[in-house]
């Protein structure tokens, strides 16, 4: 089997949807089903129209290393996990892919090697598994779709590029019932992705808690203006609501009516983000469009009550006034609203907060994995 997907290079910790690659490849490779991860140095050469203005720092910098430096591949998951450790103080696991082979594909080359499956995990490398199955056309090809990634605040102008993937003739996959209703016609299949259960977990019960948090990522689908608008309705509470918030951001991208009143982390290891979720009364998820929040499963892992905006990914695990509250994308009224529901209503928070916890263990890497393997063994024995 192969698995198209992102390279692990960098001083930061991989995408949710990066991350969910390497965890079923390291999964699947426990479990006896041989795993290929495999990176398409260039793929936007495959990409009709293809706006590089999108294209992110990461992905010219893992275009420059492996044209240049190809052997990186095979020393990457056991030295820069130490590497990355020590220098950059990521906390990530890098060395769940040591017994993963990882290779690097030049798109402008034919394939020179087979495989039964050939899956891919993103938009653009739709387009190389495409090229793929037209010179290898015994392969079976798949298509991991993890959000709505044609939805123009993820690809930007590139979104008609990623839309036309869709159409391609590959297996498609999903992980919310949103994406599942909008391909049934195509019958995919279906399986829901997971958190590190055992990492994340309640270390400080309600009464020890002292904030409201909040995601600021910028991407734009992440809905951080709408955050940021909540924040500032919450300082300028008389009820004195301490707020901390964690992310992408430099603390001077953050306005300096909010920025010097709030506790923020930019970028926390995952053991720093563990103690904020602990810290944590309630956490609030502003954004547009998900595939599936897995910080905010992480999040209700260790306790906090769910305030959440109607994104897709989250009808899949909250349901509204049960294990947490759900508001409209880009209402900010409803989320401040619904925070401060919570926050003078105690009991419904602690309720909300234990439904959130014993939801969230129910989505735990192990179980992703034994649903994949499922998808997996079912498509190479038939």
């Amino acid at each position: 089997m192969i698995v198209i997907g992102g390279v692990p290079i960098g001083r930061f910790y991989p995408t949710g949807g990066d991350n969910i690659t390497y965890r079923l490849a390291s999964g699947l490779t426990r479990l006896g089903i041989r795993v290929v991860l495999v990176s398409p140095i260039n793929v936007d050469e495959l990409i009709p129209d293809y706006n590089p203005v999108n294209a992110t720092f990461k992905s010219r910098l893992v275009h420059f290393f492996m044209r240049r430096f190809p052997f990186i591949f095979e020393y990457y998951p056991l030295y820069y996990n130490r590497i990355s450790h020590l220098l950059f103080k990521i906390d990530y696991d890098f060395s769940i892919l040591k017994n993963v082979p990882m290779l690097q594909v030049d798109v402008n080359d034919k394939p020179n090697f087979r495989t039964k499956i050939i899956m891919a995990t993103a938009w653009p490398t739709a387009y190389y598994v495409k090229f793929f199955v037209e010179n290898l056309p015994d392969t079976k090809p798949l298509y991991l779709i993890q959000n709505s990634e044609d939805d123009p605040s993820i690809s930007g102008s590139n979104f008609e590029r990623a839309r036309r993937t869709y159409g391609f003739n590959l297996k498609k996959i999903v992980i919310n019932k949103k994406m599942h209703e909008r391909f049934q016609s195509d019958d995919p299949y279906f399986f829901h992705v997971g958190i590190d259960a055992e990492f994340y977990h309640i270390m400080y019960d309600q009464a020890n808690r002292e904030y409201v948090i909040f995601p600021l990522i910028k991407a734009k689908y992440k809905g951080a203006k709408y955050a940021l608008d909540v924040i500032d309705r919450l300082l300028n509470n008389d009820k004195k609501i301490k707020v901390a918030a964690f992310g992408n951001f430099e603390r001077e991208e953050i306005p300096a009516k909010i920025r010097d009143r709030i506790d923020y982390f930019k970028r926390p290891t995952n053991e720093v983000l563990r103690s904020l979720y602990n810290k944590s009364m309630i956490f609030c998820l502003p954004s547009i469009v998900e595939g599936m929040s897995l910080v905010l499963l992480e999040a209700m892992a260790c306790g906090c009550a769910a305030v959440t905006t109607d994104n897709g990914g989250i009808s899949e695990f909250i349901v509204n006034n049960v294990n947490g509250l759900i508001c409209p994308v880009a209402n900010p009224d409803c989320l401040y609203d619904a925070i401060m529901k919570l926050l003078e209503d105690s009991k419904l928070r602690d309720e909300i907060s234990k439904r959130g916890h014993d939801t969230a263990l129910q989505f735990s890497y192990e179980n992703m994995i034994n649903s994949f393997r499922q998808i997996i063994t079912g498509i190479l024995e038939s």
